[in-house]
């Protein structure tokens, strides 16, 4: 058992055919998904609002992942336990690296003479104000269990043993992307992937904590954290 606030040897693989599952969701989750959305009315002709749609479409995710990641997430929750203390105080470090590096983002976006808009942190006010318990249970429960198995143990996991540090920046450029890219083709413009700046922190901290404790769990716990704190902040702020 290594409890105590320290680091530990990475330790958290996915079997062979967890990674094939991952590698292919991938760019289910981030493309196939939410292209037939936006392509077709079918969400609407449903009666769906966007707060529905998006449930929806992370709780398929989720369950997938809790149905093909059954044994993986039970052997990193195993790891979670032994380790209480250090995924406890990585989050905590996580959760203050998130707000430091995202002042520093955000002084070095204000000396831009335009401002882009963070049309992602749009929707989810306009959602949150119409159907603020879906939108929680959507970004705060629901996106980190999809999010994290794709982008911290089926990417960074993957990598870690091969390249530490195209570990960190694979997997961060890809979470930052996924945020912004829709709205880069939407309103064909390509500036909009300034906007990715800003999930950098969170994509840095997450991979951190999970390198640092070696239980996906940690880099969930941490991102449920962010999400409801930014949900709170947003909601009071419009």
């Amino acid at each position: 058992m290594n409890s105590y606030p320290g680091r530990v040897e990475f330790d958290d693989f996915l079997t062979r055919g967890e990674k094939i599952f991952l590698w292919i969701y991938l760019p289910i989750h981030m493309f196939g998904i939410p292209l037939l959305l936006g392509a077709t009315p079918l969400a609407s002709s449903l009666g769906f609002s966007d707060a529905d749609a998006n449930v929806a479409y992370y709780a398929v995710g989720a369950l997938l992942m809790l149905i093909f990641l059954r044994g993986f997430l039970r052997r990193s929750f195993d790891r979670l336990c032994d380790r209480a203390l250090l995924c406890l105080f990585s989050v905590l470090l996580g959760y203050m690296a998130v707000a430091v590096l995202s002042s520093l983002v955000a002084m070095a976006a204000s000396l831009f003479k335009e401002e882009l808009e963070n049309l992602n942190n749009d929707n989810v006010i306009q959602m949150a104000g119409t159907e603020y318990g879906k939108t929680v249970a959507m970004a705060v429960f629901l996106a980190p269990l999809v999010e994290e198995p794709l982008f911290r143990a089926g990417i960074f996991g993957t990598l870690r043993p091969k390249h530490r540090v195209w570990a960190y920046v694979v997997s961060v450029v890809i979470f930052a992307l996924y945020h912004v890219w829709q709205y880069v083709l939407v309103y064909s413009d390509p500036t909009y992937l300034l906007v990715a700046l800003e999930y950098i922190p969170a994509g840095l901290a997450l991979c951190w904590v999970y390198d640092r404790t070696g239980s996906l769990w940690t880099p969930i716990f941490l991102h449920m954290l962010i999400n409801w704190v930014n949900i709170a902040a947003l909601t009071m702020a419009s």
